[in-house]
């Protein structure tokens, strides 16, 4: 399966979705370094489950509970800065905030 690819305005690769025609399977999301931000597995269209999280240095971030489209998911900028949280129940945002 060929990958949907985005761009940044720049030219540099922004993500890759290898999703199947029921938007299921893995998306890759790139800082504008190159560098891999997230990898997440999604279903119908959601996000399911985040496999890896990083920040613009390569660091681990921390994910939340966010698992199998339930949980808090944890949110930061570029530098690993934390932002909100993102709360879903069953594959849909149910609020964010802090």
């Amino acid at each position: 399966m060929e990958p949907e690819r985005e761009y940044y305005e720049e030219g540099k690769l922004l993500s890759e979705r290898f999703l199947d025609k029921t938007e299921s399977g893995v998306v890759k999301t790139y800082h504008r370094n190159g560098k891999i931000s997230e990898k997440y597995i999604y279903k119908n269209g959601n996000p399911y489950n985040l496999l890896e999280y990083y920040d613009q240095y390569g660091n681990a971030l921390e994910i939340g509970t966010f698992k199998n489209g339930n949980g808090n998911l944890l949110i930061y900028d570029e530098d690993g800065t934390f932002l909100t949280v993102f709360i879903y129940k069953s594959g849909e945002l149910e609020f964010y905030g802090l």
